[in-house]
């Protein structure tokens, strides 16, 4: 198993500027337009890496180290649980 090192800044940075980029943009600008009801929802991935290489470039230049790939991996699952979590979160009502 390959020893990964999070950079614990970077980390609280992602965990503050995710949930506040999906607050803005909202959970359904990152769900994939083509799949709808009664499939499950399903995130866009370009939506999404482009949220993460937005998260990653504002926390550069804040932080001032480079977001490596391992970074990026990292804010990416992150950004997936902070919108599943929305997902299950919103009443069933709204999600047809």
């Amino acid at each position: 198993m390959d020893d990964v090192v999070i950079d614990l800044d970077q980390w609280r940075r992602a965990r503050r500027l995710l949930p506040i980029l999906v607050d803005r943009h909202g959970v359904a600008f990152f769900l994939d337009s083509h799949v709808g009801f009664p499939h499950p929802p399903v995130f866009c991935a370009k939506r999404m890496a482009r949220a993460v290489d937005v998260a990653a470039s504002w926390i550069e230049r804040r932080s001032g180290r480079i977001v490596d790939a391992c970074g990026r991996e990292t804010l990416m699952l992150h950004l997936r649980r902070v919108l599943e979590a929305r997902v299950h979160a919103a009443p069933q009502s709204s999600r047809h």
